[in-house]
């Protein structure tokens, strides 16, 4: 069972030094879900058709989280740990997931226009996925092969 947070409330108590978010439903209230974030933990939570274009997600912990829907366009997930996330029909045109660990992630009409994926790992998915444009540095593509280069 997921606990409920609006993203005013999770704001405000990551700014008063709270990191551990695991399993909780993040819900808009009318609000937008922007700012850094470096650090938080993300594990299992529901993040359905969030709007967070530029959000910073530095070093973040979303293992497992579900991203459905998101806007994640321009924003910062350097570092991330996004193993087992579903990310079906999200959007990270022109993101930074620069070291990002997909493994495992769920991927299905997801859009990585423009996405800079230097080092990042996408060992053993199927990758069905807009990569236009998006920036490879020794990239590890699901086949293990790293891959530098643009589409």
């Amino acid at each position: 069972m997921y606990r409920k947070i609006r993203i005013r409330e999770l704001r405000e108590r990551y700014a008063a030094g709270e990191r551990n978010f695991a399993g909780y439903t993040v819900k808009s209230g009318g609000d937008e879900f922007y700012g850094d974030f470096t650090g938080i933990n993300l594990v299992n939570a529901r993040l359905d058709e969030a709007y967070m274009e530029g959000i910073i997600f530095r070093d973040t912990d979303l293992r497992s989280a579900v991203l459905v829907d998101c806007c994640l366009n321009a924003a910062d997930l350097t570092n991330a740990d996004l193993r087992g996330c579903d990310l079906r029909g999200a959007k990270f045109g022109a993101a930074n997931l620069t070291g990002a660990d997909l493994r495992d992630a769920i991927f299905n009409n997801t859009d990585f226009y423009g996405a800079n994926l230097t080092n990042a790992n996408f060992s053993g998915v199927t990758l069905n996925a807009s990569l236009r444009n998006a920036i490879f540095l020794n990239t590890i593509m699901p086949d293990g092969s790293i891959r530098t280069s643009t589409l």
